[in-house]
């Protein structure tokens, strides 16, 4: 009899946990953040609800998996499906892009200023990858700067149809905002909330069943990642620890820095210490485990979602801690301005709306008669139709000073330079290094198939305004053989006049 009472409040008490999951995951709160990503045939969704700029509590998380066939109304259907689970109702949007579906490059650029940063990535996007910069989606986050005008960035790019297609996944859930960030910066956020504001130099890596991402974090700012497969018969250990040697040669030789410090192995589970005196003996580098769980706010049904699930959440709980810069949303430019444009309408609403509630709250102290506030309502309205007149008026000068701001400068600011000779620069040549010293000098390297193009360029550049204020000489112009073409490497030298 005893059994049977025991069994039977066990019983119970499931049935209540069950009904408790469901409700916290079922409960609509219109500040709630969504964040998702496709990864590896595999949708993982979580659920945070933010209090402020830096704390907030995660709720609940969900994974679906999905045929490498699947279409994109499958995933649109699959992706509704899921956040309707956990009741999502036009909530704000953040999409994790994977590591390996986004380029990104250490640089060093010629200007301080964010809107000549921006638009000289956008310019440079095509010598990273093969297509038109029109095809391109760039961002960055500028690492340091020097005195010499030089600004050291963090450049992520990818390529339109790849950001496209998110978009078009998620266009159906019309959510409040949707924005497409790297997954590793939700990695170099993560650890920032376990480390110490003055960690050293660290390599955190997130590892997964049939992937791993490697971050590497200086002075809290992501400065390099990549990613790599996990093969079913590898010897786990062994190709970690030959993945660690060749991700720190292609970052010195990528940014030129000192090799990390320390490795941080980010993790919801206990890592056993096997494992990591191994990789610390084969990488001759400290190596430590995080357990991030212990670092964030988060109910018991998170907690138990999180330690059970298959696959890694730790880019979107980094992604959903922060507030990242709007020069990291990989979304496309049409859709950011269309996004800017319903918030902008949004304002003018609540504005709208605030002057609507003084105007009745203050007329129905002196109202007497219905016929007057009928009259004083008309002329509510009648405001109300000026408002929008001046918030179109608003628009279209934003609109011109925008258009505006686009144009070059007239002055050989960097910007300047870099667009002139985008104009000029013949179709046979290939600019590969540009320096720019404080408006005297103008260092020009790059290639060409025949001599005429080096010729080419030298007239052009004698003919153009922004240079005319400089003497062009050609420094040297040699011949340069490889297994399979012959070409030849310039320098072009621009001195200003005295």
């Amino acid at each position: 009899m005893l059994a049977a009472l025991d069994a039977r409040v066990k019983t119970k008490r499931g049935l209540t946990e069950k009904l408790m999951e469901k409700a916290t995951m079922l409960k609509a709160d219109k500040k709630a953040i969504f964040l998702l990503q496709f990864a590896e045939n595999t949708l993982k969704v979580i659920k945070y609800l933010p209090f402020s700029a830096s704390k907030g509590e995660f709720l609940a998380s969900a994974t679906e998996t999905f045929s490498p066939a699947a279409s994109d109304k499958d995933l649109k259907d699959l992706t509704s499906r899921t956040l309707q689970k956990l009741g999502y109702h036009h909530n704000h949007l953040i999409v994790s892009l994977p590591r390996q579906q986004v380029t990104c490059r250490y640089v060093k650029i010629p200007a301080h200023a964010p809107q000549e940063i921006e638009k000289i990535i956008a310019f440079q996007s095509p010598t990273y990858l093969p297509y038109p910069a029109a095809e391109l989606i760039s961002g960055y986050q500028v690492i340091a700067t020097d005195k010499e005008g030089y600004s050291y960035v963090n450049v992520v790019i990818v390529h339109n149809a790849v950001a496209q297609r998110y978009i078009d996944i998620c266009g159906t859930l019309a959510a409040k905002s949707c924005a497409l960030l790297l997954s590793s910066y939700g990695l170099c956020q993560i650890f920032n909330q376990c480390a110490a504001d003055t960690a050293p130099c660290t390599m955190a890596i997130d590892v997964e069943a049939a992937q791993a991402e490697v971050a590497i974090i200086a002075k809290r700012k992501l400065t390099f990642s990549r990613s790599f497969r996990i093969g079913p018969a590898q010897n786990f250990t062994k190709f970690l620890s030959e993945e660690i040697e060749k991700t720190v040669s292609t970052y010195r030789k990528e940014t030129g820095a000192a090799i990390p410090e320390q490795i941080a192995l980010l993790t919801a589970k206990d890592i056993d210490n096997a494992t990591i005196d191994i990789v610390k003996q084969q990488t001759h580098l400290p190596v430590k485990a995080l357990n991030y769980l212990g670092k964030i706010t988060s109910s018991d049904i998170f907690l138990k979602q999180i330690k059970d699930a298959r696959v890694s959440f730790a880019n979107l709980i980094g992604l959903a801690i922060a507030d990242m810069p709007a020069s990291l949303n990989l979304a496309p430019m049409a859709f950011k301005e269309v996004q800017k444009r319903a918030a902008r309408r949004k304002e003018n609403i609540r504005l709208a709306a605030i002057f609507l509630a003084a105007f009745i709250f203050f007329g129905a102290g002196v109202a007497k008669t219905i016929d007057n506030k009928q009259k004083e309502l008309a002329q509510l309205k009648a405001e109300l139709q000026t408002i929008a007149k001046d918030a179109t008026m608003i628009e279209d000068l934003e609109k011109r000073i925008s258009a505006a701001a686009t144009q070059p400068y007239k002055s050989a600011s960097p910007l300047t330079v870099v667009y002139e000779l985008h104009q000029i620069m013949p179709a046979a040549v290939s600019l590969t290094q540009f320096d720019y010293e404080e408006d005297t000098r103008i260092t020009l390297r790059g290639y060409t198939q025949e001599l005429n193009g080096v010729v080419a360029l030298v007239a052009q550049l004698e003919k153009s305004e922004v240079f005319k204020k400089f003497s062009v000489k050609v420094k040297y112009a040699t011949k340069k053989r490889s297994q399979t073409t012959e070409g030849i490497d310039f320098e072009i030298a621009c001195l200003k006049e005295q």
